[in-house]
């Protein structure tokens, strides 16, 4: 992590240093700082690098909703059910991964879902899992499959109780390199722009990569 530890002792006390009481005292003085700073590095990168979230409260969720939707915030109806023809259907996977994609390109986000555009708490009962297990092992390997396993420590998702149902809130950390969405044989780059998450063209995402990498 750039630090540097060293003993410097003056060439013509070596031969005797380390047979002297003073010597060997300062021999284990160095070890024991030397030792102290290998811990010190190595949890300090590890805290560095931990991708960190914010827990969000059945409270924080309710302001959230009241602010409605915004360049981090979206809502979602459903997980995976078309609420029109009541049948699952992988466009409306699809949508909510879209937006998982565009947050961690951009500057992150929550989605809610289980939510109406309009704030409505819908709940996730049309979706008809079995159980909440269910549920959320759906939504991992939705990301698996469509994002990648490796990005998975930076999308936190969970199930939240609000007004007697239950909501899906996923949390997503920016990121420094970018994320795709690989659906039907094809890989799409989004980024959020206001409330709403767009498609960039692959000849733009060389050129968005390198703004965003000034920001870090």
């Amino acid at each position: 992590d750039g630090t540097y530890y060293a003993l410097v002792v003056p060439s013509a006390m070596l031969p005797t240093l380390f047979r002297s009481r003073s010597g060997t005292l300062l021999l284990v003085a160095f070890t024991v700082l030397l030792i102290a700073g290998i811990v010190f590095a190595v949890v300090y990168v590890k805290n560095r690098n931990k991708v960190r979230f914010v827990p969000l409260t059945a409270d924080a969720v309710k302001q959230i909703i009241s602010r409605g939707e915004s360049d981090l915030v979206e809502f979602k109806s459903t997980i995976r059910t078309n609420l029109h023809i009541g049948k699952a259907g992988k466009e409306i996977e699809l949508a909510w991964l879209k937006s998982v994609v565009a947050f961690c390109n951009t500057e992150g986000g929550t989605i809610l879902i289980g939510v109406k555009d309009n704030g409505e708490i819908l709940g996730l009962e049309a979706d008809n899992f079995q159980n909440e297990d269910k549920c959320l092992l759906h939504v991992q390997n939705l990301i698996g499959e469509h994002v990648g396993v490796e990005y998975l420590s930076y999308v936190r998702f969970r199930l939240l109780g609000m007004e007697d149902k239950k909501i899906l809130v996923v949390q997503c950390i920016p990121l420094k390199r970018i994320m795709l969405l690989k659906a039907s044989g094809k890989e799409q780059f989004y980024v959020r722009s206001g409330p709403s998450s767009i498609e960039l063209p692959m000849s733009k995402v060389l050129e968005y990569v390198n703004d965003r990498k000034k920001k870090f």
